[in-house]
This record gives C-alpha cells, sequence and structure tokens, in this order.
C-alpha cells in the first residue's frame, strides 16, 4: 500500500481527468485522427469531409490530425464540450 502525497494525488486526478470533445472535418481532404499524449485514451478514426465526431479525451491530450499531405495537433481542451 503506498500513501500518496498532495502534489502526487492533484497530478493523478488531473492525468485521470477525462473530457468530451467534438471535431468536424471542415475539409475536402479525408482526415486520420488520433488521440496522443493520453496513454489511458485509445482512439483513432478515420473521417470523411463533414463528418462530425464526438469523443472522450485526457484533460492534457492532443488530437493529431493527418491529411495526405500534413498533419497537425490540436489540444483536446480547445475541442472540449461544455455541458449544461
Amino acid at each position: 500500500m503506498s500513501i500518496l502525497t498532495a502534489s502526487e494525488k492533484a497530478t493523478a486526478s488531473k492525468s485521470d481527468r477525462k473530457i468530451l470533445c467534438f471535431y468536424i472535418n471542415t475539409t475536402s481532404q479525408v482526415q486520420v485522427i488520433r488521440i496522443t499524449n493520453s496513454p489511458k485514451f485509445n482512439f483513432e478514426r478515420v473521417i470523411f469531409p463533414g463528418q462530425r465526431e464526438m469523443f472522450e479525451a485526457g484533460l492534457e491530450g492532443f488530437l493529431e490530425v493527418c491529411t495526405e499531405t500534413n498533419s497537425f495537433f490540436i489540444p483536446c481542451q480547445q475541442l472540449s464540450v461544455i455541458e449544461s
């Protein structure tokens, strides 16, 4: 049995926290999206032009968006859905 300090608890709870995210492929190209920097969340999809996707990710995760010609990263916090 291990005892966590307050800072270890804060770090653990932050890395375990998940958020609901929403992404739309607004391009005319097929994209492959995947969550990176979040080992507890395994997610990869092929997204067609105009397609929408909701997914859960870790608070510190990034969505990697790949097309035939390039790739870029979006912080999942920027894609988070505000639930009311």
